[in-house]
Formats: structure tokens, C-alpha cells, sequence
């Protein structure tokens, strides 16, 4: 994701130019930046993929394997709506 690649190479500025300030920031923003590039890929196939959604709300799943795709894409919404509300919290 490029939001973690501009992450990265700004740590890269940092440690070249001694910029004290960014370093902060950067140190700071590093959970949001993190959670985002993990879980922004599974919040959009959730949001518009209309199968995926399907099959998280399906009772009727055939498959093991759809039932623990099913849980796991669950899973790590959860855990991304819980980062990203933690960190509104704390600002």
C-alpha cells in the first residue's frame, strides 16, 4: 500500500536529515498508518463485494472452507474498527 511506503520513506528522511520534529509524528502516527494498510484491504472487499458480504451473513454456508473465509474476514473488520476507534479515543 502506498500509505505504507510514504510511512517508510519518511523514516528514511528522518534518519537522514535529523528532522527531530517529524520523528514525533511519525512515532505517533505509526499505529493508524500500520492498521490502515493492514485492514483497509478487508473493509473494502467487505464493503463492495456484494459475495463476500453474502457469505459473512450466510446461514447456509456449504463449505467449511467459505464458513472460516467467512469468520476470518469477520475477525479482521472487527479488529479494525476497534484500532481505529481506539486511536479517535485517544487523540
Amino acid at each position: 500500500m502506498m500509505i505504507k511506503a510514504t510511512h517508510q520513506f519518511c523514516w528514511v528522511f528522518v534518519a537522514a536529515f535529523g528532522a527531530v520534529d517529524l520523528n514525533v509524528f511519525l512515532q505517533q502516527t505509526y499505529d493508524v498508518v500500520h492498521y490502515v494498510a493492514t485492514y483497509s484491504v478487508t473493509a473494502s472487499l467487505i464493503l463492495f463485494n456484494k459475495k463476500v458480504r453474502q457469505l459473512m451473513y450466510s446461514t447456509h454456508i456449504r463449505e467449511v472452507k467459505q464458513a472460516t473465509i467467512s469468520v476470518a474476514l469477520i475477525s479482521d473488520c472487527l479488529t479494525f474498527i476497534h484500532m481505529i476507534a481506539h486511536y479517535l479515543v485517544n487523540i
